[in-house]
């Protein structure tokens, strides 16, 4: 198994989150959104660490990619927590998830409400295409 985790512009997210994953072939990608300011890095990484341990808790429980995106993309787009739901096939992973990110946090000594305000600010805006001229 590898992993794969990079930072990158909050608008390059597949939609609206601070932290996303995919599975290709024995290949973990997780995305988080780079976060500004100083303690930024941090952030981020507390978002890396969530995304990864959720993800292996749902391939240690059989909980596919597919079942996840369906819910996020579908009923889950209008809640500003998806994983949160009681309708998640994911939710007991993403909240045990919840432990590692606090503790990182703790440790990189990250006021928590802090990272919730700059996560809150962050908004998907899609990467505008060029127009081809006729």
């Amino acid at each position: 198994m590898n992993v794969d985790i990079r930072m990158i512009p909050h608008c390059e997210q597949r939609y609206d989150t601070s932290g996303d994953w995919w599975w290709e072939g024995d290949t973990l990608h997780v995305r988080v959104s780079a976060l500004p300011g100083a303690n930024g890095w941090k952030q981020s990484m507390c978002v890396a660490i969530h995304e990864l341990t959720e993800a292996l808790l749902c391939r240690a429980r059989g909980i596919k990619e597919s079942q996840v995106d369906a819910f996020d993309l579908g009923a889950g787009k209008r809640l500003d927590e998806p994983g949160d739901d009681p309708r998640e096939p994911y939710r007991r992973k993403h909240r045990a998830a919840y432990v590692p990110e606090t503790f990182l946090a703790d440790a990189f000594d990250i006021d928590w409400k802090a990272y919730g305000d700059a996560l809150g600010k962050l908004h998907w805006k899609p990467k505008r295409r060029k127009r081809r001229r006729s």
